[in-house]
């Protein structure tokens, strides 16, 4: 039997939620409830229930790498020989503190792997130690951030699901 997606629960009210809290997680819910032209507490339940169905899967403080010494931001991709060797391959890459994040992809590579690193040198050996020594591993293609000028990570609650984007 097929669920039902969770967007479909989600109303207009819920999606504006979304999106004032993914601009700002700390904005009490009193403030939220002005916005959304909701009472507290009725932000505090809808907030729980977005919650409690893994809509919203946490709050974090966003972090400035390189004010923690994190120089170096990279997009590595890897190629698998097999897919037999993609469960081990994953048990290791989660293991990495330098990975912040693990696509699985289409096209010539098997992962896309996005990472922060202190330097090059520190780069090389999370490719040469911990990355192409993974069993499997057949080829690494690097491509080194050199800025960022859009890295928001936020997921547009407003869109409309059955059009299609046109970037307006």
């Amino acid at each position: 039997m097929n669920q039902m997606p969770k967007a479909a629960f989600l109303d207009l009210i819920d999606r504006r939620l979304l999106m004032l809290l993914q601009k700002d997680s700390r904005t009490s819910y009193s403030e939220l409830g002005s916005k959304v032209e909701l009472s507290t507490s009725a932000v505090n339940e809808r907030v729980r229930k977005l919650f409690n169905e893994n809509v919203i899967t946490g709050c974090h403080a966003r972090v400035d790498p390189k004010t923690v010494g994190l120089e170096i931001g990279a997009f590595i991709s890897v190629v698998i020989d097999t897919p037999n060797h993609n469960a081990a391959f994953l048990e290791r890459i989660r293991k990495l503190p330098e990975v912040l994040e693990c696509h699985h992809v289409t096209g010539e590579f098997s992962f896309v792997l996005k990472s922060l690193v202190r330097d090059t040198e520190h780069l090389e050996l999370l490719l040469t130690e911990a990355i192409k020594s993974i069993t499997g591993v057949t080829r690494t293609h690097t491509m080194i951030i050199l800025s960022s000028p859009k890295d928001l990570p936020i997921v547009n609650c407003l869109h409309d699901s059955g059009r299609k984007t046109r970037g307006v």
